[in-house]
């Protein structure tokens, strides 16, 4: 037993001796290791800044997106209308070339009463004539 204390003791003393050499070394890298370690938390930090824009794009992107959608949801809507409105102003339009001809030939019937009339009146006129006397006087007075 007193052969492994003494090996233990031997051991415990290579560390500690190791341990006071490398001191001086280690301190001399310990500001390296921390300028390290700043570095890598600042790139954490930009990260996460980085990430914060990229969610921010991307909201605004989807956003767009389906203002997008929704304009083209519009657009359809509006072109159905649109065809909707020309076959209604094409109907019009026929309509006012109907009207239009009925007010034109409406000026030449007004101009044909007359003569038609007097002619139906001619008609009558040799129908009771033609008929047997039934109130002959009666009905040349009514005509």
């Amino acid at each position: 037993m007193k052969g492994s204390l003494k090996a233990i003791n031997r051991v415990s003393t290579k560390c500690l001796m190791l341990v006071i050499v490398g001191l001086p070394t280690f301190s001399i890298y310990a500001g390296d290791i921390n300028a390290v370690i700043e570095k890598g938390e600042r790139r954490g930090e930009i990260a996460q800044e980085d990430e914060k824009k990229i969610s921010k794009v991307d909201q605004e992107l989807r956003d767009k997106q389906q203002t997008y959608i929704a304009l083209l949801k519009e657009n359809e809507g509006l072109a159905v209308y649109i065809k909707q409105l020309q076959k209604q102003i094409e109907n019009q339009k026929l309509e006012s070339q109907n009207i239009e001809n009925a007010i034109i030939h409406s000026a030449e019937m007004e101009r044909q009463i007359a003569p038609l009339m007097l002619r139906m009146l001619d008609s009558l006129d040799q129908l009771i004539a033609l008929d047997l006397p039934f109130k002959k006087e009666e009905r040349m007075q009514k005509l």
